[in-house]
């Protein structure tokens, strides 16, 4: 006997139309879609659209989903092609920048003086955001998904659809550039 998660039983609910499971399934990971609409999309007059229209993925492809990733990998891989497409329509692709609040500067070692307090936190984050933004796009992804969104280097390569040996070097990448471009500034990490 097979027993069946909540979320499993609305899955199959709603792929088999039933309206009000696949209301709760979006409901339940609206927050994760806009999370990612708007880390990925500066422009909030452009969020409600995008987001409409990952809903209007989930709707018609749910029939599609099967079981070999988790629903949010899902449902987040497709926020984050519907975002990936607007900015390629828009052209946005070189305003596009994120914001790395979660990046871990803690590791810096507080008694070696070597300028950050003469910096705020903010400047050295715009600066890591730079830095990132002039990585290549499966490094930036890498990145974000790993530092920002907390997902595991296995959850991420799914949603990459990579290995999670490819999603390492492509983080161990993104790391190394930003690692770099704050020593160019005279920061030490």
């Amino acid at each position: 006997m097979i027993i069946m998660s909540m979320t499993d039983k609305r899955i199959e609910d709603a792929k088999n139309g039933d309206q009000a499971a696949m209301s709760s399934l979006l409901m339940e990971y609206k927050g994760i879609v806009a999370s990612v609409v708007n880390r990925m999309v500066f422009d909030n007059d452009y969020h409600r659209d995008i987001i409409q229209n990952v809903f209007f993925k989930v709707v018609s492809r749910i029939g599609g989903f099967s079981n070999k990733c988790r629903f949010s990998t899902w449902i987040y891989r497709i926020a984050v092609n519907e975002s990936i497409e607007f900015l390629r329509k828009r052209g946005y692709f070189e305003k596009f920048k994120s914001e790395f609040n979660g990046f871990d500067l803690s590791g810096m070692n507080p008694d070696y003086n070597d300028g950050l307090d003469l910096l705020s936190k903010k400047e050295i984050l715009d600066w890591i955001n730079e830095a990132v933004n002039d990585c290549p796009l499966g490094e930036k992804s890498a990145f974000s998904l790993f530092y920002y969104s907390g997902f595991s280097g296995k959850d991420a390569s799914e949603v990459m659809k990579i290995s999670e040996d490819n999603f390492y070097m492509k983080l161990k990448a993104a790391r190394d550039r930003v690692r770099l471009s704050l020593r160019k500034r005279g920061v030490a990490v």
